[in-house]
């Protein structure tokens, strides 16, 4: 990742509520595309820690789930529906309504995140191809500008730095300079600039999104964990809830035709 040593422009995200969840139980979602290593050193994480960040309360009596007419993606015909235990109460039937709703929004919101993620790093690589086509700025190197000379300078770490010697307060002290292109007027400097600071900027989202993610996987892990535990709830199996009995029903799906054919090939 390209890294400029001069004052920046530091971008502010605006991440909105996110849409309220029905309590539905059913497999967990597909796992989003992991999120790239971040592109900086880790900023100070804002913000409850996710053990303490409270699961939603069930705003609506609890309704009854009901097994989809036509097989969903990715799974064949319901074959079975094995009832696995009678709920005693009311507050036991309100706490896995709270841990469904909690598992489903932050299924949600991890869908999003990621999304947004790839969005974002689209656009990075969209700057950094156009500093490089046009001021040679490589991704992966580290540079310098002096405005007053509208110089690019290409930094490369010192082989002889002295730890002794050297002065943390100045972090150019660190690398040699290499001038590598002067800017030859100031319409090529105004983009220049603008490149860089729409690259910082978009750089600092990806990093704010990256770190909602891992929150939102330690939540739903939780989440998760929970469901097992209190409710012999599996992550990777379906489950449906008569609201009228109380039941639990486990929900067995045949596999589908791709994953047959697979197996029964030699």
């Amino acid at each position: 990742m390209a890294r400029f040593l001069t004052t920046g422009i530091v971008g502010l995200l605006l991440i909105g509520s996110a849409p309220c969840a029905r309590a539905q139980f059913w497999r967990r979602a597909a796992e989003p595309e992991p999120a790239s290593p971040p592109v900086a050193e880790e900023p100070t994480l804002i913000g409850p820690a996710p053990s303490e960040t409270p699961l939603p309360e069930p705003n609506t009596a609890p309704t009854q789930v009901v097994a989809p007419a036509t097989p969903a993606p990715g799974r064949g015909e319901l074959t079975e529906k094995r009832a696995m235990y009678r709920l005693r109460d009311q507050e036991t039937v309100d706490a896995l309504v709270r841990l469904a709703a909690g598992r489903q929004l932050r299924e949600q919101e991890l869908v999003v995140v990621s999304r947004l993620i790839r969005e974002k790093e689209m656009e990075l690589a969209s700057f950094d191809e156009r500093l490089q086509k046009q001021f040679g700025v490589s991704p992966t190197g580290n540079y310098h500008y002096d405005n007053e000379r509208r110089i690019i300078f290409s930094l490369r770490g010192r082989e002889d730095l002295d730890p002794e010697t050297f002065d943390p307060s100045d972090p150019l002290a660190a690398f040699e300079k290499n001038p590598m292109r002067r800017l030859k007027d100031e319409e090529a400097e105004q983009l220049f600039l603008r490149l860089v600071g729409a690259k910082k900027i978009t750089t600092d989202q990806i990093r704010s999104l990256q770190l909602i993610v891992q929150e939102k996987r330690i939540e739903l892990s939780n989440i998760l964990d929970a469901l097992r535990e209190q409710f012999s709830m599996d992550a990777d199996k379906h489950y449906e809830y008569d609201a009228e009995t109380r039941v639990v029903y486990e929900l067995i799906y045949e596999a589908p035709a791709d994953v047959q054919s697979a197996s029964a090939a030699p």
